[in-house]
């Protein structure tokens, strides 16, 4: 009798776990939710730094600019959760995800941070390594030239920053030009990630345009007054960059079909999809 009465608990703790197991699975495989959270976050950051800019940071309570900060660099992490629940076996996605959030986290705090830009290096590192494949004499000689420059940055009087940021941007450039090439390579049922890959790319190069803007105007080689609208203007491509990287793998789970059904028909409804 008291064995019959102890597996009663045991049946209903295991019944409970299956009901969140799937409750977990429903949520995360919704279309709706993460379009849903995505539009929620980018809404309460555009709205707060949209104010900001209009009427100036002193105006706006610290709380809301500070909690905004922390919904755009929140943001880049769920694009890491969404990566690790539908292409759990891209690694290399997944760390690249991983890093930028990182980074972001570093040029939070400094945001001509040297290690912050060293670690968003990594991160494009490793997105490129994800299609070295299809130049891999070009991907092991601009390996070696990035290492030179990185020496030579250290061996003269050349401030870090710039050494690393020379990197970034070669290494930035490089994966939108091997994106490209993914797209002309890849067939029909892999043209999706191609091109989420291809214009997350062209995204994040706008974005980090704005954002040279934005230093220049604050080392005073640009008007002052460019510096506050690029840095509202930076996470307008910045954010749709990394969703669209997100969906660049093509190790995906069953769960992310309908993502890759909608996504493909947007792709066939678009003219300049179509002619890329």
């Amino acid at each position: 009798m008291s064995k019959h009465k102890s597996k009663i608990p045991f049946a209903a703790h295991s019944r409970k776990s299956r009901a969140y197991s799937h409750l977990y699975l429903r949520l995360f495989s919704s279309l709706a939710f993460w379009i849903t959270l995505w539009s929620l976050m980018f809404l309460y950051f555009f709205t707060i730094d949209l104010l900001a800019l209009i009427f100036g940071e002193r105006l706006i309570p610290r709380l809301l600019l500070d909690t905004a900060s922390l919904v755009k660099v929140s943001t880049i992490f769920t694009c890491f959760l969404y990566a690790s629940f539908f292409a759990p076996k891209d690694y290399l996605l997944r760390f690249a995800l991983l890093f930028t959030f990182l980074a972001d986290i570093v040029l939070l705090y400094n945001n001509i941070s040297p290690i912050g830009v060293i670690i968003f290096c990594l991160a494009q590192y490793l997105h490129i390594s994800r299609y070295a494949s299809l130049n891999p004499k070009l991907f092991i000689l601009w390996s070696v030239i990035n290492l030179f420059i990185l020496s030579f940055a250290r061996a003269t009087l050349v401030e870090p920053i710039y050494g690393v940021a020379f990197i970034y941007a070669n290494t930035l450039l490089l994966n939108l030009i091997l994106a490209h090439r993914w797209i002309k390579r890849e067939s029909y049922n892999h043209r999706r990630a191609a091109l989420c890959n291809f214009f997350g790319f062209a995204l994040f190069i706008c974005c980090d345009l704005t954002v040279l803007i934005s230093y220049f105007a604050r080392i005073h080689i640009l008007p002052d007054f460019l510096f506050a609208p690029a840095n509202f203007i930076c996470w307008l491509f910045y954010f749709p960059s990394q969703i669209l990287l997100t969906n660049s793998s093509m190790m995906t789970t069953p769960y992310y079909a309908p993502f890759d059904s909608k996504l493909k028909a947007i792709g066939d409804q678009s003219k300049l999809v179509k002619n890329i």
